[in-house]
């Protein structure tokens, strides 16, 4: 009876300790605020104007630093040189990033208005490169269709049984596109792919997935930048007047850019 009493209390402790641990900063983080036992620094995250708090934690823990969420980590980074790096040079392991559901929850959907025009942009021209297929509007149903399967797999939870059936869903929702099967030929990229299947030891699942990932790269890639420049011209109107003078001089009012207008452009590709 002793023993199982000290083997109980060994536990118990281990267990406290292992708790205690939750919301502490491991070895090798960078820097940041003091932490507490499972909170973590939870307690002094701010609920409003969040940037104010980062850019006064910057001063004090310097331009990169860490924050515990519980057990969860989030790094901050507020310096322009030190994100250079990590976008130039590491880009292989930083360019993950959370979906922003709490966005939506939060507003209703009232945010989508400006992303979607961009999305719907992005999307059309990746999938008229790869499938010969334009997106006029952003309910065209082979938009609608590809979001859809791609939000839900974004919400797939990690814990309960219900996974399994959201897994299942969403599997259905991906091959329920079924671009390839309706594809017409016209010359475009998924149809080289669809003729070299065999030699490329590819099944229709992999090309599936294929024409998938290619379009969510080029879609989600090309509306973010897009969303970042319409951003910053904003705040910099001197730099878009700028920009624009240069296009008028170039180009004019009559037509498009081109790629041949590159070379008399000097202040636009800076």
């Amino acid at each position: 009876m002793s023993f199982l009493l000290l083997l109980l209390g060994v536990l118990l402790v281990f267990l406290c300790f292992r708790l205690l641990k939750i919301g502490s900063r491991e070895p090798g983080l960078p820097p940041g605020p003091p932490t507490v036992p499972l909170l973590g620094n939870l307690h002094i995250f701010p609920s409003e104007c969040a940037h104010f708090r980062f850019t006064e934690w910057s001063r004090k823990y310097g331009g990169f630093y860490s924050l515990k969420i519980g057990p969860g980590t989030t790094v901050v980074l507020t310096d322009p040189a030190a994100g250079k790096v990590l976008i130039d040079q590491r880009s292989g392991n930083t360019v993950d990033r959370p979906a922003m559901h709490v966005a939506d929850c939060v507003t209703g959907g009232l945010n989508t208005g400006f992303y979607t025009h961009i999305r719907r942009y992005s999307s059309s021209v990746i999938l008229s490169v790869l499938y010969g297929k334009r997106t006029p509007r952003y309910e065209t149903p082979e938009t609608t269709a590809f979001f859809e399967a791609q939000h839900e797999w974004e919400r797939v939870p990690v814990r309960w049984a219900k996974w399994k059936r959201d897994c299942a869903r969403t599997r259905k929702l991906q091959r329920d596109l079924g671009w390839e099967e309706e594809l017409e030929e016209n010359g475009c990229y998924m149809e080289e792919i669809l003729k070299s299947e065999e030699e490329l030891g590819m099944d229709a699942e992999m090309t599936g997935y294929l024409g998938g990932v290619l379009i969510e790269g080029g879609s989600d890639t090309t509306s973010s930048f897009l969303q970042t420049l319409i951003l910053a011209l904003t705040a910099y109107p001197e730099a878009q007047k700028k920009a624009q003078e240069e296009i008028d001089r170039v180009v004019g009012p009559h037509r498009m850019p081109t790629l041949d207008d590159l070379d008399e452009l000097r202040y636009i590709p800076t």
